[in-house]
């Protein structure tokens, strides 16, 4: 914990252009379960804090695999170990994540173009599923009751969003560039959500969302598409979020 909590303290930017910087996220230990940084989720965080945990997450957590940053990812490829599977182009129409691995907790699958359903385990507490322009079912879903990070994204043909309001304890929501993601009623005073991510999802109307955003009390940070004018009507609405890297009394800058 006290490595975790250094490094968000110390790192000071996203991109980690400072080689010392990149080093001290290499030596960081892998993050097997989210539980593990619980006290720095519950932390009133700025925003270099909050981008230096979203740092964090993406390369120790969900072990981002991508070219941007190859010093902190592992090669793009398959990897299956007991506690993560990471599926890179899979060709098949159906996916039953448990044959890979029983008791997986973190799951990431990645540009199966072909697939339309994902069978999921109950163990799941990291589901990422991301340019999966096919996919219409997530068998389980609902019943994911310990899952806490979820990335539906790129996901053309799925509708099914409404399967996320039993989903209480997560913490980290990604539905970016979702064209049929057209309300965000699922989202319930109940849900823990600490970043919700909604960008380039063009049915979404601003106006319409702010009352179920509103029922988010644990929200630290919002990343969604926004027109000029929508940006004070909602940081007044949401004052104690950062939107994009605004907070509510900031100068904005255009």
């Amino acid at each position: 914990m006290y490595h975790y909590s250094h490094f968000l303290d110390c790192c000071p930017d996203y991109n980690l252009l400072d080689q010392t910087k990149i080093n001290e996220l290499l030596a960081l230990p892998i993050l097997y379960s989210i539980d593990q940084i619980t006290p720095l989720l519950n932390k009133n965080l700025n925003y270099r804090e909050i981008i230096c945990l979203r740092t964090l997450l993406n390369y120790k957590y969900r072990e981002e695999r991508t070219l941007e940053h190859y010093q902190l990812s592992a090669s793009l490829e398959t990897v299956i170990s007991s506690g993560y599977v990471n599926l890179l182009a899979d060709r098949s129409t159906v996916i039953n994540i448990q044959q890979y691995a029983n008791d997986v907790k973190k799951v990431k699958i990645t540009a199966a173009r072909n697939c339309e359903t994902i069978q999921t385990p109950s163990s799941l507490e990291m589901l990422d599923l991301s340019i999966m322009p096919k996919l219409t079912t997530i068998e389980g879903l609902d019943k994911l009751a310990m899952l806490k990070d979820l990335t539906i994204n790129k996901a053309s043909k799925f509708t099914s969003f409404h399967e996320i309001k039993t989903l209480d304890k997560l913490l980290f929501l990604n539905l970016n560039e979702n064209k049929n993601l057209n309300n965000l009623d699922f989202l319930t005073n109940q849900h823990q959500i600490r970043f919700l991510d909604v960008i380039r999802c063009p049915q979404l109307e601003v106006e319409k969302i702010i009352p179920s955003l509103q029922k988010l009390k644990h929200l630290k940070h919002l990343n969604i598409s926004l027109k000029k004018k929508e940006l004070p009507l909602l940081l007044e609405a949401l004052p104690h979020v950062y939107i994009q890297s605004y907070k509510y009394g900031d100068t904005i800058i255009e």
